[in-house]
C-alpha cells in the first residue's frame, strides 16, 4: 500500500467526485503486535522532485482531522485533533505521542469538499511491548 510503503515519491489520493459523496474517510493500520506508540508522521505529496510532476494536479493535504489508537480495532482514543491545520512548507505533520500502547492505528478525516486530497505516507514510531 502506497501509505506505508516507506517511499515518499509514491501517494494515496482521494478525488473530488468521490470527496463530494462522503463527509469522512479514514485509513487504519495494523502493527501487527502491540507497540509503545511514540511519534506519527503524515506526510503530505512530495512527488514534485520528479521531472514528471505538475504543479496542477497537486493536491490538497489534510486539514481537518484525527489520530486514533486501539488495542483490539473496536475501542479507540483520540490520541490528537486537528481542525483548519496548515502545512505551510512542512513536508509532514508530526504528533508526538506520550507513550500510549497500541496495535491499531486510525487516521480520520473530515474532508473540504473543494479539491482532492493525497498522502505520501504515513510513518508510525515506537517500540514493541515486552511481556
Amino acid at each position: 500500500h502506497a501509505l506505508f510503503d516507506k517511499d515518499k515519491e509514491t501517494i494515496w489520493s482521494v478525488k473530488k467526485d468521490m470527496l463530494n459523496k462522503f463527509d469522512t474517510f479514514w485509513i487504519w493500520m495494523d502493527a501487527g503486535d502491540t507497540f509503545w506508540i511514540d511519534d506519527v508522521k503524515i506526510w503530505r505529496r512530495i512527488d514534485f522532485r520528479k521531472p514528471d510532476y505538475v504543479a496542477e494536479n497537486a493536491f490538497q493535504f489534510l486539514n481537518n482531522f484525527n489520530l486514533e489508537l486501539s488495542l483490539d480495532n473496536k475501542h479507540w482514543f483520540m490520541v490528537t485533533s486537528e481542525h483548519n491545520f496548515e502545512n505551510g512548507n512542512r513536508y509532514y505533520y508530526e504528533s508526538k505521542i506520550n507513550h500510549q500502547k497500541a496495535r491499531y492505528i486510525r487516521l480520520n478525516f473530515f474532508v473540504n469538499k473543494a479539491d482532492d486530497l493525497s498522502i505520501s505516507e504515513i510513518e508510525v514510531f515506537g517500540n514493541k511491548v515486552v511481556n
